[in-house]
């Protein structure tokens, strides 16, 4: 891919009043801008439409991205826009003889990879696989207007050690169409549901790209990637900010603050380790619409009324934020302010700042803040700031418990398809960056169902810190943690999820460590938390996490195929070449009949590799050379359990 010819080129396309742009830019006024590895390219149609493409390159990872942004600089309507792709490019790609009829394609035939996103399944973010032959296209898009919602924004495309990541940048509902001919891939990507004209001085943004090429292997391909993101996009670790993702001890809002504050107390008695004190849900509302957990109640009906229920929280929560403070923890909160319920104060005072569904007449109607609305995003930014700074959040949890594109296709004016849509994610945009830029030492928890808002421009303002709401049930099969890390762990570097409600089981903790960890032992008023507690394997555990948690942000190698199959075994390598340094994690599932497993480690240096079994503290010492020839073994006697190996190499 010629990254300097990209540059300057118009890499995007769309009919412009039925006619292709391709044409109208080739007449177009051209304004380059360059600044080192940036570049800002505006084309100018006859007609005043100023279409702006800025262009970044990053040269230490063979990627780039850029954004377009539309601009109608005339005193009248634009022409229509429509088939609009931000990313319209070829590439070339080898040659693939198409199979015969009757017999297997050719392994080593292009594929097209791509994660499935957060629905409440067993196998949420491993990555589908797709052949794409010459003649042949592939089309994809999320559902519901959540940009990893069954679908993550998320592709590579690849032939054998070679390949380009593709990651879509929209926080809305985005689609994707690979295809393919005898000397190249076209990829197009794009906002679905797209036919509007500008009103005269409007301007938009439209989705962004990040494309990598790699020439080494897939998994060097995306740990090129991980490395982007985490230096180059996500916010953690740098100035200001967190060096890691928080360990987090999770309580339900309605939990009372007197229960709190003993929790917290408690923490400290025990030196438990935890950073952050969750408040999830229900801490707001009604006095009567108290609701012992999220399974029971009405927490979900109360979105809009963001007073402090005094029923439960008699002071505030003050007395609560100033205990977290006091024992030296960070406050995180959670706030859901795009849905709202119609019943409740904030929809009642300002109805024309919501969305609505057309056929949905309920006093308790869901509505959806219109955040392309000035006014009502300004109060948003208003009452979210006023929140941070009563309790001094170290992390802001924003939820979004609805599919938004029906609302925002509802509510298009003729000839503005996709304006709702466009509008309200880049309020979005602006409502976390102002937070970022007025907060500075804030993180912002991005959670939607679980996981279903995970793309490119959320990680470069946020991190999810609960993937899944597969884990709510909180005795739910360690397993699925397995799968669901695995499977993300080869697109991003930062995730988190939670342990759930059992105390003691290590299996399951070691299920769970990723880039951020929530517990939820002691979540709930009725959920016993006296002090004969088993205090002792939380503190271990929680000092086991912290000292592997660095690992989980660098370099990912699987060691196994990951599955849902609970007969096999589920073993990944962290490796941090930099440092000389890694973990394996391994895991005998409950159904394997397998005691020994022997995996090919990835990343191998020259030296000696010291390997400390982190249940024993044994320590064994490999050669590079055994290693390569070899592979690792490891030996589990029992069902269902694990073996944390940390590693250095000398």
């Amino acid at each position: 891919m010629n990254f300097q010819t990209l540059k300057t080129s118009p890499n995007f396309s769309f009919l412009y009043d039925g006619e292709s742009s391709s044409k109208l830019i080739d007449n177009a006024k051209a304004a380059i801008t360059e600044r080192g590895d940036e570049c800002e390219t505006v084309f100018t149609l006859p007609d005043g439409l100023e279409i702006t493409q800025k262009f970044r390159f990053f040269k230490e990872y063979n990627a780039c991205e850029w954004v377009i942004y539309f601009y109608n600089k005339s005193k009248n309507k634009s022409g229509l826009i429509t088939e609009l792709f931000d990313c319209d490019i070829r590439t070339p790609f080898e040659f693939d003889e198409p199979p015969v009829p009757g017999y297997a394609i050719k392994e080593g035939t292009a594929k097209i990879y791509n994660p499935i996103g957060s629905y409440v399944g067993r196998d949420e973010f491993l990555s589908k696989s797709e052949y794409i032959l010459p003649g042949k296209s592939r089309t994809y898009s999320c559902r519901g207007g959540r940009s990893s919602s069954h679908v993550a924004p998320f592709f590579d495309i690849n032939k054998r050690d070679k390949g380009v990541i593709c990651a879509i940048g929209w926080t809305g509902q985005w689609h994707a169409v690979f295809s393919r001919d005898n000397e190249s891939i076209n990829i197009k990507t794009g906002i679905e549901n797209i036919g509007f004209r500008l009103l005269p001085d409007e301007k938009i943004r439209t989705s962004s790209v990040v494309l990598l090429e790699y020439d080494n292997g897939q998994n060097c391909g995306h740990n090129k990637f991980r490395r982007l993101v985490k230096e180059q996009f996500s916010l953690i670790g740098k100035a200001g900010r967190p060096a890691q993702g928080p360990l987090c001890s999770c309580y339900w809002g309605a939990l009372p603050s007197d229960k709190m504050i003993e929790r917290i107390d408690k923490i400290t008695k025990h030196d438990l380790g935890f950073e952050y004190f969750w408040v999830d849900a229900g801490w707001y509302g009604s006095p009567d619409s108290y609701c012992p957990n999220e399974h029971v109640g009405d927490w979900g009906r109360q979105t809009g009324n963001w007073a402090v229920n005094k029923k439960v929280h008699p002071d505030d929560l003050l007395d609560v934020a100033r205990a977290i403070k006091e024992n030296n923890m960070k406050f995180l909160l959670w706030i859901e302010p795009e849905r709202v319920i119609s019943s409740n104060p904030m929809p009642q005072k300002h109805p024309d700042w919501f969305f609505k569904l057309k056929d949905d007449t309920n006093e308790n109607a869901t509505w959806l803040l219109n955040l392309g609305n000035p006014e009502a995003l300004e109060d948003t930014i208003k009452l979210v700031s006023g929140i941070i700074e009563k309790y001094d959040l170290g992390c802001y949890r924003q939820d979004f418990n609805t599919d938004a594109l029906r609302f925002w296709l509802e509510n298009d004016e003729p000839e503005r398809k996709g304006i709702n849509e466009i509008k309200h994610i880049m309020g979005l945009y602006k409502f976390w960056d102002t937070l970022l830029e007025r907060f500075p030492n804030l993180i912002i928890d991005n959670c939607a169902s679980g996981g279903r808002r995970v793309d490119i421009e959320t990680l470069r303002r946020s991190i999810p810190l609960w993937r899944s709401d597969y884990q709510c049930t909180f005795d739910y099969d360690a397993e699925t943690s397995q799968t669901q890390n695995m499977g993300i762990s080869w697109w991003i570097p930062y995730s988190g999820t939670g342990i759930g409600k059992p105390i003691g089981d290590t299996y399951r903790a070691r299920s769970c460590y990723s880039s951020a960890l929530a517990t939820n032992f002691w979540g709930y008023e009725d959920w016993e938390f006296g002090d004969d507690q088993p205090f002792d394997w939380v503190r271990k555990i929680n000092s086991e996490y912290k000292r592997a948690r660095p690992y989980f942000s660098c370099d990912y190698y699987p060691l196994t195929v990951a599955s849902t199959d609970d007969g096999t075994w589920a073993a990944s390598q962290y490796d941090r070449p930099e440092m000389g340094d890694g973990i394996v994690l391994a895991f005998r599932r409950p159904l394997s009949p397998f005691e020994t497993a022997e995996f090919e480690l990835g990343g191998i240096r020259a030296g000696d590799y010291y390997f400390e079994d982190a249940d024993t503290g044994e320590v064994t010492k490999f050669s590079s050379s055994e290693l390569s020839k070899n592979g690792f073994k490891v030996t589990i006697p029992q069902k269902r359990r694990s073996k944390l190996y940390f590693y250095t190499v000398k």
